[in-house]
Parts: structure tokens; sequence; C-alpha cells
């Protein structure tokens, strides 16, 4: 037989180590799924994706992620599954899985990652899930698990309150362990590989659509030079209302529309018309068929209390017993009011987005200013006899939608002032004083004239 130079021996001996990894790799996957390049990292966490409406407050939200066993050196007994460690903290007297929490508070209020069609999306991560102080105890190996998103009673998810759903993702994590005699724990983590079985809605993805993501943390981490985060990512949303039952309580009123009268000759008693279009968070179930209640309401004097008045002078169409128009989800719809009356809702969820408009009337100046979340905006003045529509982009303060939604506090509102000072007692227009003067001026010009010939010919008539 015939010898193999010292280079070819070289290359058969590569060649059998590659071929011989690659089928260690290939096994190393469960479920007959295609092999993938792991990553060759010793780190690994996952991160919450929470997509809220604009102005919503979400601090105090927790997730929890189950942390499964699936099997140790491709062994999936449970005596073998005992030999591995346990991702997260595992519930009392459960060895099996654990969980991982992800909460944002006042420490850890997340980071927002995009800001689209008035929806936030904030990311933060776990911590690392495993080290290598971890696997001390376990010696080399691959290990696998799975992970899912687990239901926690972190509030009552009861719509329309609270709307709170959780990702149906599943992905599986693998370990690749080695031993490393130079580390003070004996171990090494080489590779960590990560493959996205389910999606967020829980359909499977067929094995030769699976992919792998880099579960290292971010930032500025893996292959990625502007990965903001570990890729090992779930999506929840949360939308909830601030609201509550009775449009005569101004605490219950979500969102509110006043209009107020002023300057010596204005007229109370005078309805203006507004047109409103509500847009409530796309994250809403049932959207873009939802439907809202609004009442008038105003201030009975002698009670010191709020009372339902809707009219037809305040609304040409159908009006509910109880005193509440209907508002569909993204059209408009045109109302009244005048002194003293407001429009309100008491179940719009934080978040809404809303355009109103006022027709202009003549001889009133227009101006309004929005509240949100307690917080008064500036005053934007229109002009006198025209329309006046917020947000509008020829606004000066009230541009676009980011300045006009509904907040989390106890007071959202527009508020509309139409003003009518300065009204001319003649009922002449001022800008027609200087004309009026100057054919005045001839007049008694041309009176002068003809009483002054009328005296000349008297003196010579004598």
């Amino acid at each position: 037989m015939k010898k193999l130079t010292k280079k070819a021996t070289v290359l058969l001996v590569v060649t059998l180590a590659l071929a011989l990894s690659l089928s260690f790799m290939s096994t190393a996957w469960a479920d007959d799924r295609n092999p993938m390049e792991p990553y060759e990292t010793s780190t690994a966490a996952i991160t919450k994706l929470l997509q809220v409406p604009i102005g919503t407050d979400f601090k105090g939200l927790y997730f929890n992620f189950k942390a499964e066993k699936v099997s140790v050196n491709e062994l999936d007994d449970p005596k073998d599954k005992d030999m591995m460690p346990i991702m997260g903290n595992p519930p009392s007297g459960v060895d099996t899985y654990g969980l991982v929490e992800i909460k944002f508070d006042a420490t850890n209020p997340g980071t927002l990652d995009i800001t689209e069609n008035g929806i936030n999306t904030y990311f933060l991560e776990s911590g690392n899930l495993l080290s290598e102080e971890d696997f001390e105890t376990y010696g080399a190996g691959v290990y696998e698990y799975k992970i899912t998103e687990s239901q926690p009673d972190s509030f009552a998810n009861n719509p329309p309150e609270h709307v709170l759903t959780y990702s149906k993702a599943e992905y599986r994590i693998i370990y690749y362990v080695e031993s490393d005699n130079t580390s003070v724990h004996g171990v090494k983590i080489k590779y960590i590989g990560v493959v996205k079985i389910k999606k967020e809605d829980g359909t499977t993805i067929p094995p030769e659509e699976q992919f792998k993501v880099d579960p290292t943390p971010g930032p500025d981490s893996g292959d990625d030079p502007i990965k903001k985060y570990s890729q090992m990512t779930f999506t929840n949303t949360y939308v909830h209302t601030n609201g509550g039952t009775d449009p005569k309580t101004p605490g219950d009123w979500t969102l509110a529309v006043s209009k107020t009268v002023a300057g010596t000759y204005g007229d109370t008693n005078t309805y203006f018309e507004f047109s409103l279009t509500l847009n409530v968070p796309s994250l809403l179930p049932n959207v873009p068929v939802l439907k809202y209640k609004a009442f008038v309401v105003e201030k009975d004097s002698a009670s010191d209390t709020y009372k339902v008045v809707t009219l037809p002078a305040n609304y040409s169409g159908s009006i509910s017993g109880d005193g509440s128009i209907e508002f569909t989800n993204g059209s408009e719809l045109s109302f009244k009011l005048k002194n003293g009356q407001y429009l309100v809702f008491i179940d719009t969820p934080v978040g809404t987005l809303y355009k109103i408009k006022e027709e202009g009337v003549a001889s009133y100046i227009p101006n309004a200013s929005i509240t949100i979340d307690n917080k008064k905006g500036n005053t934007e003045v229109g002009e006198k006899a025209t329309s006046l529509t917020i947000p509008d982009g020829a606004n000066s303060i009230y541009k676009n939608e980011v300045n006009v939604y509904v907040g989390e506090g106890s007071k959202n509102s527009a508020d509309f002032i139409n003003d009518r000072g300065g009204v001319t007692p003649t009922g002449l227009n001022v800008n027609d004083v200087p004309f009026i003067g100057m054919v005045a001026l001839a007049a008694g010009a041309l009176i002068a004239y003809v009483v002054l010939k009328l005296r000349r010919r008297k003196i010579y008539s004598n």
C-alpha cells in the first residue's frame, strides 16, 4: 500500500475532523431540522418587544418565559435531563423547567425602538440565560432547551379595560460546552445555537424554512454591527382605557370636547358645528369596526353636577335612549355644541388619535387648546369667521397626530373658545370708514358750495 505524503495526511485529518464536526452538529438538532451553524458566543438572552399605543404607561408589566429541558447529548430520559442545569428560576417542586422574567419598571423602563402610526415599540432584554458556572457541575456536552412564553398573572386581562396579547413563538436553544482546564469552572461555552420553531401566532415553521437567530445580547453584538438586542424575540401588544362608566362624572371621561363662547357680543345660545374622527390603536382586535359612545353633557349650576343633555340640536342622527351618539372608528361624524356643553367619551383607549374641526362662524375668532394626560398645551388661534382643524399641517402648534391623542391622565380634552368682541355698533365695517369719510367730506363741500351760491344770488338781487 502506497504511503501518504505528509501533506496528504494532514489534509485527510482535517477533512475527517470537519466531517465529524458537521455530523455532530447535524445530529445535535432535534426534530430532524436542518443543521445550522451556531454562533461562537458564550452569552444568550431573551428580548421582549412590547408594542403599545403612544402615551401608554406600561410600567409594572412583567413577562415570564418557560425554559424546558429537552435533551443532553441527544438523550431525553428524565434521568438524563437531571444532568442539565435549570435555566431561570424553577417553580416550587419543579426541576424540569425554569422561568425567566423580564419586567418593565422604573429601573428597567425599556428602550424605544421604533414609532409607527402612533404605535411605540419598546425592547428589554433578560439577563444572561446560562453561564459557564452553571455547567460546572454537569461538565462538557450538548444541552438543548425549549423556550416559550408563559402568561403571568401580572394584572387582570379583562377587555376593554386591559387588552394584552402574548407571544406564541417557540425557540430551541443549544449550548455547546467544552472541557477547559484553563477555566476556573473547568468548562467553556464554545457555541450557542438558536432556531425559531414557531411564529408569534403559534404557527409552526416548516423545517426547510426555519432559520437561526443570534441570541447574543446587544448592543453591537454578534455579526451585525447595528444589532440592538438579542434576536430571540417575543412580541406582545398592550392596550388599555383609563375611563369609567358614568358620563356625568368628569373623572370617568377619557376624552372631552368643550365649547366656550367669549366676548362682549358672543351669543351663548349659538350652536357651533364640529366634525370628529377617532382612530383607535390598530393593536386592538376587530379594528377597524369598533364603535364608541359619546354624550353631550353640561353642568347644572344649581346642583353643581353634570347632566346628559343630548338633543337633536346637538346631533341630527339617531340618539340612543341613554343620550349617546355612536362613533365608528375611522369615520367622521358631525355634531354641534353651544356654550358650556361638552361632548364626552368614557371608553376610548389610551393612544386613540383624533382629528377635530370646528366650522367657521361670522364675527367669531376660533381658538383651541389640547390637554393630554392632564398637561394643557398652548392655544392655537384661528382666523376670524374661518374653520379651525386640529391637527393640521398649516397650524402653528398642533400640526400632526403626535400632538393630539388620548393620554393616561384623568383629563384629555380639546377645548374650543370662540370670541366675538369689538363689534362696531353702527353695523358698519370699520374697513369702510375711510371711504365713507371721503364721501361725507365731498357731500359737505357740495352743500357749502350750494349755500354760498344762494347767498350770492340774494345779495345781487337786492
